[in-house]
């Protein structure tokens, strides 16, 4: 089996006469709204030419009708989402779908057809990172985006600043937080539970949902991609088991085998994560402002030569380290965010970021004390800002607002005092 099987492949075309062929010309038959989402369905990989009859059978039960027609497999051009809009309608028209819960599970059962398996989806999902692992993300987004478990974002606007090219997002900026259940099973949208679920009162229908596993040290992680995305390829990865966030070295640690697993992501943790009942990790393939921005001033770390540490060029505090040992970054980080800790106030919060620059291995440390609530999203304090109403906001305007947010929830303002007060904070750190 290959991992794209092309269109036609071991398939018959089975022509129609004349006659046949123009009593459809105003529109598609049901029979080929069938024919044309199975020809989908096969397209992804999970199904093959011999699964045909199965599967447009199942779709005739599905929709609440007896008989197929003549039907042409051909290329099919009908975005998969439409062809499902159609297909509900009909199940609608037959009784079969009566309310708005029902048409969700309908057309989420529908979608699951067109995604194979998990055991599938993670195979296919390994087969492409042996070859390069940003042919592996590509495949497993190509995949949510047609399967309808992610909603493409539309292009931010870029806007050029003294601090590098900020993005203008159309939707306001919003971190993933989990959704917790009512009912003890799943327990929240970033278990592994959700994977093939039909969805009850309490907790939307996610059949067609998929989780790439991940082995994050000898622990089980899952990998998927946020819905409503603020920016490229937004995704999670949460730990396999159900329980709360707790900030360590080794947090640290796994931020940094991120990245070494995907080069091409940046992973992060916002400033309540441990807030969260089931840990996970954000990621992403976006390239922020902030990773662009420079060292203005470089400092020694004692216990780490081979790493470069500094303030970094960034109107909320952060402080880089860089080096070729994820093990040293993380420890180094760990050092820091432990002297943080003994000093900072009660309103004071960090927020990290793993990338790599080559073969660096980089982590910034993000010290914010918010004026206000909500606390700048990962994505924000990044150089994500929202544009919401582009009828009546210039983005000037918006730019110069999002700016003056950023200094304002900085810990430590930038003028001479607060960048001795930072540098003081990292102090025993770099002697």
């Amino acid at each position: 089996r290959t991992l794209s099987p092309p269109l036609g492949n071991g398939t018959k075309f089975i022509h129609m006469d004349i006659k046949k062929s123009n009593r459809r010309n105003e529109s598609m038959t049901t029979s080929q709204m069938i024919a044309d989402f199975t020809t989908l369905a096969i397209q992804a990989g999970g199904w093959m030419e011999l699964d045909r009859l199965y599967l447009q059978n199942r779709l005739l039960s599905m929709i609440g009708e007896q008989e197929l027609g003549e039907v042409d497999i051909r290329p099919v051009a009908t975005p998969a989402a439409d062809l499902a809009e159609q297909l509900c309608q009909i199940a609608s028209a037959n009784q079969l779908v009566k309310t708005e819960q029902q048409k969700e599970q309908f057309v989420v059962q529908l979608m699951d057809l067109l995604t194979p398996p998990p055991s599938v989806v993670n195979a296919f999902f390994a087969q492409h990172y042996a070859k390069e692992p940003q042919e592996a993300t590509e495949y497993f987004y190509q995949l949510c985006q047609k399967n309808g478990t992610v909603i493409e974002q539309e292009e931010p606007v870029v806007f050029s600043t003294v601090y590098g090219d900020f993005l203008a997002n159309k939707v306001h900026s919003e971190a993933p937080k989990a959704t917790l259940s009512a009912q003890r099973y799943p327990r929240c949208e970033w278990c592994m539970a959700t994977e093939g679920y039909q969805g009850s009162q309490q907790f939307p229908a996610t059949t067609n949902h998929r989780v790439i596993r991940m082995n994050l040290d000898g622990e089980s992680w899952g990998f998927s991609f946020v819905k409503q995305a603020q920016y490229q390829q937004q995704g999670v990865i949460a730990f396999e088991k159900h329980q709360a966030a707790k900030r360590s070295v080794k947090t640290f640690q796994q931020l940094l085998k991120i990245v070494e697993v995907f080069p091409h992501y940046f992973a992060g943790i916002d400033a309540v994560f441990e807030q969260n009942e089931h840990v996970y990790y954000q990621t992403g393939l976006q390239q922020f402002a902030l990773a662009e921005a420079s060292i203005s001033e470089y400092v020694e770390l004692a216990n780490y030569p081979l790493i470069n540490a500094g303030m970094v060029n960034w109107p909320v505090a952060t402080f880089r380290l860089e080096g070729p040992n994820a093990s040293e970054v993380a420890q180094a980080a760990n050092d820091i965010f432990e002297q943080w800790q003994t000093l900072k106030l009660p309103t004071d919060e960090i927020q990290i970021v793993a990338r790599r620059k080559e073969l660096l291995y980089v982590m910034d440390l993000i010290f914010s004390r918010p004026q206000a609530k909500p606390s700048l999203t990962l994505a924000e304090v990044q150089g994500l800002m929202t544009w919401s109403n582009q009828k009546t906001q210039a983005l000037e305007t918006v730019a110069s607002a999002y700016q003056q947010r950023l200094k304002e929830a900085s810990a430590f303002a930038e003028t001479s005092e607060g960048k001795a007060a930072f540098l003081a904070m990292v102090a025993p750190v770099t002697h």
